[in-house]
C-alpha cells in the first residue's frame, strides 16, 4: 500500500513539474489579466513578466506589463514596457493610443513642451490616420495637438470628425467644448456640453467646464444652476455639495453656503467625507474653529480615521501661527504611528519653517528619512536641499537639486533654486545655465531675470546688470528685490551714496524686510567702517535673534575687522543650535586661525572632520593648520587623508608635494603630484608652478626649474619668493652673477622674514 501511494505521488508530482514546465506564454498572460481585473496589480505584473521570459516578443504582454506598472505608480517602467509593445507590434492599436496618450499628458505638464513629445504624439496620431483616415484616436490626437497649438479651429474640425465616429465620448466631448468655447461659439459648446451631462450624469469635469464658462462670463445665476444641476443629477456626490457651497459663499450667500455643508453633516453613512471635507471648506474660509471643531468630530469616529483629521487640526494650528500647537499635534500622531508619512513631512515643513538653527537641522534629518523611503519623490529632495540652505549647507543643496532637476527636468522652481545655490557657491557658469534652461521655457521670468542680473554683477558686468535691473523695475515698480539687487550694484560699483539712499530707504519702510539692514552692513563694511557695520548688524540680531544669517554675516564682519572675539561668540551661539555643522565648525576654526590660536583652530577642524567623516574639506584644512604649527608628519597625513575622499583635489596635492620636498619625503611622489597639480588646474596656478619647480630644484633638475621659475619671474617680476627660487637654482647652476642679480631683486621686494634670511645667507656665500 505504501509503495504504491508514494508511487502515486511521485508520478503526480513528475505530472505537476511536466505540467508547469510546460506552461506557456498565454496561461501566464491570461492569468496576469485576471489579476490586473480583480486590482491586484503588482501581482498581474508577475505573471506578465513571466510570459515575457516564455515569449521575449510579446506586444501583448508588454502592453498587459506597462498598464500594470502604470497602476502601480511606476510611470517609468509603464513607459518602456508599452513603448516596447509598439516596437514589437507597430500596428497595435492599444498599444499606440496608451503611448500617446503619455506623451501627451507629458508634453502638457511640462513647461518647456518640449518638442520630442509634441513629435512622438503628431507621429503615432498620423500613423493611426494612415492605417484609417476615420481612426477616432487618430483624429482625437491631432484635435488635442491642434489645441495646444493655439489652432482651436483646426481642433474643432479634427474633434467633430471624431464625434462623428464615435459620439459623445466624453473625454472628446470634455475638449471639444473648451475650444468652441475658445472660438466664442458659445452656444454650440453649450449645447454639446448639456447633451453630454444629460448622457454622462456623473461626468464631473463637464459641469466643471461648464460652471468655469458661466463665471467667466459673468453668468452668475447660470452658474448656480450648473451647480444645483449636479447636484441634482448626484445626490450621493459629495465634492457636488462643496461646489455649490463655495459658489454660495463667492456670491454673499453665507446662509445657503452653511445649510448646503450641513447636509453632508447631516448623512453621515451616505457622506463618510462629510466631517473631513466641512472641515476644509471652513478652513478655506479662515474660520479656524469651526474647521477645528469638524476635523475633531470627525478624528472622534474610529482609530483608523483619526490621523487624517488630526494632521488637518495640525494644518489649520499653523495656518492660525500657532506652531507649537500645530507640533504637538503632528507629535501626538507619530507617537502613535511613527512611520505616517504625511505627519512627518509636515513636521519637517513646520520645522524648516520656523527659521531657527535647530529646527532646520531636525528638518534636515526628518527629510533626510523620508527621502531614503521615497527616493522618487523629487518634492521631499527639494524641500530637502532647502532645509540645507537654511543649514548653510550649499554643497549638499545642489547635490539634491541636481538631482531633482535630472528626474524632473521641467521644474522651473528647483531650477531657479539650483541657479541661486551655484551663485552662492561662486559656480557662475552653472547658476548661467540653469537661468538660461528656464527662460527658455519662460521668457519673463522675472527670478529668473533677476538671478541673471546677479551672475552678471558677480562677472563684473555691471552695465548688463544694470540693464537687467532697469528692465524689472519698469515691470516692477516698488519691488523690494529689485531695489534690493539695485542697492548691492551700487555698492559693487563703490557708489555708496547710492547704495546708502537705497538700503536706508527700504529699511524705513516698515517692511520688516532684514536684507536692507545686511545691505546696509555690507556698504560699511565696504568701506572699513566696520565698527559702525557689526554695530548695525547687533541691531537688526536684536529684532531677529534666531536669524542664523544675521550672525553669520555679524560673524564674518566682526573677523573683518579684526574683532575675533565677537565672531567666535556667534558662531558658537549657533553651534550650541547645530553641534552638527561641519561648516560652523570650519568657520571657528578659521577664526582661531587668524588669531594665531592654532591648537585650538585645529581642534575645530579635528570637530569638522568628525561629524562630516567623508568631506576632504576638513583635513585639508587640518593639513594647512599642522604644516603653520610647525607639525609636518602631521599635515602630510592630513592631505593624504583629503585626497583619498578627493582624488582630485589640486590644493591638497600641491600642498602635500611641497611638504615631501622639504621634509625628506620621497621625491618622486612630491614631482607627480606637483605634475598633477599643475595639469588639473581648472586656471593658470602660479604657486603650482612654483611648488613644481621647488621639486625639480630639490631633485637636482636645474634646467627645468630654472625655466619654471624664470617664467614666473617674467609674469610677476616684484614676487620675492619667485625670484628668491630662482636666484637660487642660478647659484646651483653656477651662474653667480645672475644668482646675485636675482637674489638682490628679492630682497629690494621686500620678502618673508624667513625668506630674508635664507636670501641674505646665499648672497654671503655668494660673496
Amino acid at each position: 500500500m505504501t509503495f504504491w501511494r508514494t508511487r502515486t505521488l511521485s508520478v503526480l508530482f513528475t505530472l505537476s513539474l511536466l505540467l508547469s514546465c510546460g506552461r506557456t506564454a498565454d496561461v501566464y498572460l491570461q492569468r496576469g489579466i485576471k489579476l490586473y481585473e480583480t486590482g491586484k496589480y503588482a501581482d498581474a505584473a508577475l505573471q506578465f513578466r513571466r510570459a515575457l521570459q516564455k515569449d521575449p516578443k510579446s506586444a501583448e504582454a508588454c502592453y498587459r506589463l506597462g498598464l500594470a506598472e502604470m497602476q502601480s505608480g511606476k510611470s517609468r517602467e509603464a513607459y518602456a514596457a508599452i513603448a516596447r509593445a509598439v516596437e514589437l507590434a507597430p500596428n497595435h492599436t492599444e498599444a499606440i493610443v496608451k503611448l500617446a496618450d503619455m506623451n501627451l499628458a507629458a508634453y502638457i505638464v511640462d513647461p518647456r513642451h518640449q518638442a520630442r513629445l509634441y513629435e512622438v504624439v503628431n507621429k503615432l496620431a498620423d500613423g493611426l490616420l494612415a492605417r484609417d483616415p476615420q481612426s477616432f484616436h487618430g483624429l482625437r490626437l491631432k484635435g488635442s495637438l491642434a489645441l495646444l497649438d493655439r489652432k482651436p479651429e483646426i481642433a474643432i474640425d479634427a474633434f467633430e470628425k471624431a464625434n462623428k465616429v464615435k459620439p459623445f465620448d466624453r473625454e472628446l466631448v470634455h475638449v471639444y467644448v473648451q475650444a468652441l468655447f475658445q472660438v466664442n461659439q458659445v452656444p454650440r459648446g453649450e449645447q454639446l456640453a448639456m447633451e453630454l451631462v444629460s448622457r454622462e450624469k456623473n461626468f464631473g469635469p463637464m459641469y466643471d467646464v461648464l460652471y468655469r464658462h458661466y463665471l467667466e462670463s459673468k453668468r452668475a445665476a447660470d452658474a448656480e444652476n450648473i451647480a444645483k444641476l449636479r447636484v441634482t443629477n448626484n445626490p450621493t456626490q459629495d465634492v457636488a455639495l462643496v461646489q455649490l457651497a463655495e459658489h454660495y459663499w463667492r456670491f454673499g450667500k453665507s446662509y445657503e453656503a452653511v445649510s448646503t455643508i450641513q447636509r453632508l453633516l447631516d448623512q453621515p453613512k451616505v457622506f463618510p467625507r462629510a466631517y473631513l471635507l466641512a472641515g476644509e471648506f471652513y478652513a478655506r474660509r479662515g474660520r479656524w474653529q469651526e474647521a477645528i471643531q469638524q476635523f475633531e468630530t470627525g478624528s472622534r469616529q474610529g482609530p483608523k480615521e483619526s490621523p487624517k483629521y488630526r494632521k488637518r487640526i495640525a494644518g489649520v494650528y499653523l495656518a492660525m501661527g500657532k506652531r507649537d500647537e500645530a507640533l504637538r499635534t503632528l507629535d501626538g500622531i507619530l507617537k502613535d504611528q511613527p512611520a505616517d508619512t504625511e505627519a512627518r513631512r509636515m513636521r519637517a515643513e513646520l520645522l524648516l519653517g520656523s527659521g531657527t538653527l535647530a529646527n532646520a537641522a531636525a528638518a534636515v534629518q526628518e527629510y533626510e528619512a523620508l527621502v531614503k523611503n521615497n527616493p522618487d519623490d523629487v518634492g521631499l529632495r527639494f524641500e530637502l536641499s532647502r532645509a540645507h540652505l537654511a543649514r548653510s549647507d550649499p554643497e549638499a543643496a545642489r547635490v539634491e537639486l541636481q538631482e531633482v532637476v535630472r528626474r524632473s527636468p521641467g521644474s522651473i522652481p528647483a531650477r531657479l533654486l539650483l541657479a541661486a545655490t551655484n551663485l552662492r557657491q561662486g559656480r557662475l557658469d552653472d547658476a548661467q545655465n540653469e537661468i538660461n534652461a528656464v527662460l527658455s521655457a519662460d521668457p519673463n521670468n522675472a527670478s529668473a531675470k533677476l538671478l541673471r542680473s546677479a551672475v552678471f554683477m558677480n562677472q563684473g558686468r555691471l552695465d548688463e546688470s544694470r540693464q537687467e535691473l532697469a528692465s524689472l523695475a519698469r515691470r516692477f515698480p516698488n519691488t523690494p528685490a529689485v531695489q534690493l539687487q539695485q542697492g548691492l550694484l551700487a555698492l559693487m560699483g563703490k557708489r555708496f551714496l547710492e547704495a546708502e539712499r537705497i538700503f536706508t530707504r527700504l529699511r524705513q519702510t516698515g517692511t520688516g524686510d532684514p536684507r536692507a539692514g545686511l545691505g546696509l552692513a555690507e556698504m560699511y563694511a565696504a568701506q572699513q567702517q566696520f565698527d559702525h557695520a557689526i554695530q548695525l548688524l547687533k541691531e537688526e540680531l536684536s529684532r531677529s535673534p534666531e536669524s542664523s544669517t544675521m550672525r553669520r554675516l555679524l560673524a564674518s564682519t566682526a573677523m573683518q575687522g579684526g574683532k575675533y572675539d565677537i565672531a567666535i561668540e556667534q558662531y558658537r551661539h549657533m553651534l550650541a543650535s547645530d553641534p552638527s555643522s561641519m561648516d560652523l565648525y570650519m568657520r571657528l576654526g578659521e577664526v582661531y586661525q587668524t588669531k594665531g590660536e592654532l591648537n585650538t583652530a585645529l581642534d575645530q577642524y579635528a570637530l569638522a572632520a568628525k561629524v562630516a567623516p567623508n568631506n576632504p574639506l576638513p583635513p585639508l584644512f587640518l593639513g594647512m593648520a599642522s604644516a603653520k604649527a610647525g607639525r609636518p608628519e602631521e599635515a602630510i597625513q592630513h592631505y593624504r587623508q583629503s585626497l583619498k575622499l578627493q582624488p582630485d583635489n589640486t590644493i591638497a596635492m600641491n600642498n602635500l608635494a611641497l611638504l615631501l620636498a622639504d621634509h625628506g619625503g620621497d621625491l618622486d611622489e612630491a614631482l607627480r603630484l606637483a605634475q598633477r597639480a599643475t595639469q588639473r588646474a581648472s586656471k593658470q596656478q602660479l604657486e603650482f608652478a612654483d611648488t613644481l619647480g621647488w621639486v625639480y630644484l630639490k631633485k637636482g633638475l636645474h634646467d627645468s626649474a630654472s625655466q619654471v621659475f624664470s617664467n614666473l619671474v617674467r609674469q610677476q617680476p616684484n614676487n620675492p619668493a619667485y625670484r628668491f627660487h630662482l636666484g637660487k637654482t642660478l647659484m646651483e647652476k653656477g651662474d653667480k652673477e645672475g644668482a646675485r642679480k636675482e637674489l638682490e631683486g628679492a630682497l629690494a621686494n621686500r620678502p618673508s622674514s624667513d625668506d630674508e634670511s635664507k636670501i641674505r645667507e646665499l648672497l654671503r656665500m655668494i660673496g
